[in-house]
């Protein structure tokens, strides 16, 4: 049994399982190694937490591997230990597919437009310009890039709203929310204007005890200290609290703040295929969740 699991894995994801270096697996005398080990285990009755705490050691003393660690992750999240949900807005409630149209098609056309460019350049300029300001207030302040780009963004996001859509199942997770009495809390880092566009649009506020944005405390959610002043506004205790983003790197440093139940929503746009997690448990539809379990 725990032959097949640890090949089945395969070494790259055995690898991605411990989080160790990627090039320690390919090294062919610690493969050979690593199969003498698990043939020795194999005799041996024993629980795979154990096997995987004895294999880790193992890779410390023979190889030093210093960032070797296993992830305690929880295979469900009990629904009767959450009191507080707090849900991303773009690409976990709503369909991303709005917002990269929106980017990477309508405001290229315009500016392309406006300045006299190829399609093409302009949406080359303006993907190194977006991505100079990634992880800030910037990249999602409309109001910064209206006055950057010499385009009125909120009048074009006005134009296609119409794209703006919520994803399958949302609408009965949040009333299953609701019966339960868990408090629920959206926190996005987009900016205000854009929020009350798609919150309009959707009709899911009501759903929601507070909304919390990036501007509203200065951080956008990348940065711990967002995480300081939103639990300092929102009053949810980290060890009750379940956290749904389909953005890694926000769920990275919720993890690092301390919050319990965390959750990757890998379908972030309908037109595009799920992401892939190997740091947190992944949901690809809210149907997923729609259990007493979740």
């Amino acid at each position: 049994m725990y032959l097949l699991l640890l090949f089945s894995l395969g070494y790259n994801k055995l690898l991605t399982y411990f989080n160790c270096e990627a090039s320690c697996l390919y090294n062919k005398d610690i493969a050979s190694r690593i199969k003498k080990f698990v043939f020795y285990y194999l005799r041996k009755p024993i629980n795979i937490n154990l096997l995987l705490q004895i294999f880790l050691a193992y890779l410390y003393k023979m190889y030093s591997i210093k960032n070797v660690t296993i992830s305690a992750m929880p295979k469900t999240i009990p629904l009767k230990d959450i009191k507080f949900v707090l849900l991303d807005m773009d690409g976990t409630l709503l369909d991303l597919y709005f917002d990269d149209y929106f980017w990477g098609h309508l405001v290229p056309e315009k500016y392309a437009e406006k300045h006299n460019m190829t399609f093409g350049a302009a949406k080359d300029f303006l993907f190194k310009t977006y991505k100079s300001h990634e992880k800030t207030l910037n990249w999602c302040d409309i109001d910064f890039w209206s006055k950057e780009l010499h385009l009125d963004i909120p009048v074009l996001k006005e134009q296609i709203k119409h794209l703006i859509e919520v994803h399958p199942h949302v609408i009965d997770f949040l009333k299953m929310l609701r019966k339960h009495k868990k408090k629920i809390f959206l926190v996005t880092n987009a900016h205000y204007k854009t929020v009350s566009l798609k919150l309009k649009k959707t009709q899911i506020g009501k759903y929601f005890d507070s909304v919390l944005c990036s501007f509203d405390v200065g951080y956008p959610k990348e940065y711990v200290e967002f995480w300081h002043k939103a639990e300092k506004q929102l009053k949810f205790d980290k060890e009750k609290t379940l956290f749904i983003d389909d953005t890694e790197d926000v769920l990275l440093t919720a993890k690092e703040y301390g919050i319990k139940y965390l959750l990757f929503k890998a379908r972030a746009s309908s037109k595009l295929e799920p992401k892939k997690s190997n740091n947190f448990l992944v949901i690809h539809d809210f149907r997923e969740l729609m259990h007493e379990g979740i």
